[in-house]
């Protein structure tokens, strides 16, 4: 079966598709032979990180799924996605799956948090359209 990944994100000057959800990171992380590796949590960033307006935020009152994906989130088997980007306000990298989770993490006193990092062009190259479950 095949299955393409409508989430079409921008950051900055790059629009690329991202991974949608676990298993879809997990193939790509497959065929890049990209191993998670612990990042620090506070060079990442994240929608709403720095605007306590925005609800849609990945946090236990998320306004998307009211806190649900929060309570669910799991950050010690499941690597958040993160693009490598030289943000504004000092974060090394943006993220693009794990929403959840990396606001999971910090709730539980965590500092740091297993990523899959991408560089602009991996993501700018990468075609979604052959993932295959």
């Amino acid at each position: 079966m095949v299955k393409t990944m409508e989430r079409k994100e921008t950051i900055g000057n790059v629009v690329y598709y991202a991974p949608t959800n676990i298993e879809q990171e997990d193939w790509l992380g497959s065929k890049t032979g990209r191993k998670a590796t612990e990042i620090t949590i506070s060079e990442v960033l994240w929608h709403g990180k720095h605007n306590k307006f925005i609800t849609h935020n990945g946090g236990a009152t998320c306004s998307c799924c009211h806190g649900e994906r929060f309570r669910k989130a799991n950050y010690k088997d499941y690597p958040i996605g993160v693009l490598a980007y030289e943000c504004t306000k000092g974060e090394k990298y943006v993220v693009y799956s794990g929403l959840h989770r990396i606001n999971k993490a910090i709730a539980d006193g965590e500092t740091t948090i297993k990523a899959y990092v991408y560089t602009e062009d991996e993501l700018e190259k990468w075609k979604p359209y052959n993932y295959q479950s």
